[in-house]
This record gives structure tokens, sequence and C-alpha cells, in this order.
């Protein structure tokens, strides 16, 4: 066994001096090193803290995880179901889901009251002329949070979309209903003539 060892190594001691470099053996260590580059490239540009985001989220207040779960767990209305918070950079996502009794008008009045429940919770001072804290409203040129809504029912009109702005304390919603019942028809009778 040990001859065939000694034989082994041998072999491979003669192998490695006779080895002759040629330009052809770059070919594959060239490749080689590429793809080790483009992966190291590929994973540092999706890492989760990369250059998503870019230096966008640099000098924003922060909004404290623990005045996000106040705001969850102490938020109670009679037609709400749930309600979720979330942060990516500078905006707020809050998404809410509704029983089925709730209408359009009072999804859009509660989205506001969560938002404002969870100012409310927000240790900052509030803007002069303004609903909010400068946290969701822009102070002295402060970057403030960007706030979208996602409000979920099972009537109609539901899913219903908002934001509000750092810039002003209006909240826009768009919902799912038909603006113009009577060309909602008309596009969907030509649809069907097609």
């Amino acid at each position: 066994m040990a001859k065939n060892k000694s034989d082994f190594v041998t072999k491979i001691k003669n192998k490695i001096k006779n080895y002759e470099f040629r330009p052809i053996h770059l070919l594959p260590i060239t490749f080689g090193v590429c793809l080790v580059v483009f992966f190291a490239y590929v994973f540092i540009v999706t890492s989760p803290n990369g250059t998503v985001n870019g230096d966008r989220c640099d000098g924003i207040m922060k909004l404290e995880k623990s005045v996000i779960e106040q705001t969850v767990d102490n938020y109670t209305n009679d037609k709400v179901s749930s309600v979720s918070i979330k942060i990516e950079c500078r905006t707020v996502k809050i998404s809410v889901h509704f029983i089925e009794t709730a209408t359009i008008d009072d999804a859009k009045k509660i989205a506001a009251e969560v938002l404002a429940a969870l100012d409310s919770n927000v240790d900052y001072e509030k803007g002069v002329n303004s609903k909010y804290t400068g946290m969701f409203t822009s102070i002295d040129d402060q970057i403030a949070y960007d706030v979208s809504f996602v409000l979920y029912g099972s009537t109609q009109g539901f899913p219903i979309f908002g934001s509000k702005i750092y810039s002003s304390d209006d909240i826009n919603f768009s919902d799912a209903n038909e603006k113009d019942p009577a060309l909602a028809d008309k596009l969907r009778n030509k649809e069907t003539a097609e």
C-alpha cells in the first residue's frame, strides 16, 4: 500500500515537473475568474442592504419599531379585521383588512385614522398649519416619510390604494369602482364584439 501511494505521488511530481504552460490554458482560467467576479457582483448588488435604495434612506428620521407595534396593537375598530404597518426606506406601508360590512368611505376614513394614530404615537413636533408631525410632513426641509395605503375588503370597489407624500397633508385614494359606468359598458360591449 505504501509503495502504491509513493508511486502515485511520484507520478504527480513528474507531471508537475514536466508540465508545459500553453496560451490555450488561459481561456478556461479567464472564464473561471470572470464567473467568480460576475457572481460576486450579482450577490453584492442584490443584497438587501446593497445598492437598491442607494443613499436615499440616509438622513431620514427613525420610526421606532415599538411605535409601530404600539399602533397596530392598540388600534381598534369594529369594521377592521387587521392592520399591518411596514417601513421600506422612506415609505410607510399601511395595509388594512376590513370586514364584509365596511364601505369604501368607511375604509378611507379609517385609513386616515390609522395614520393619525401612528402619528400621535410618534414623539415629534407638529408642523405649523399641519395635521401631522414632522415624521410625515416636511418641516424645515427635513426628510419625512411618504405613506402608502392598501385597503382590502370584500365589497365592490376594493382594494383601495392610497398615498400621502411628505410635502402635503392630503391623502389621495383610488378605488376599483368604475367612474363612468356608461363608458365601461361600451368598452365591454366592444370587447365582446371583437
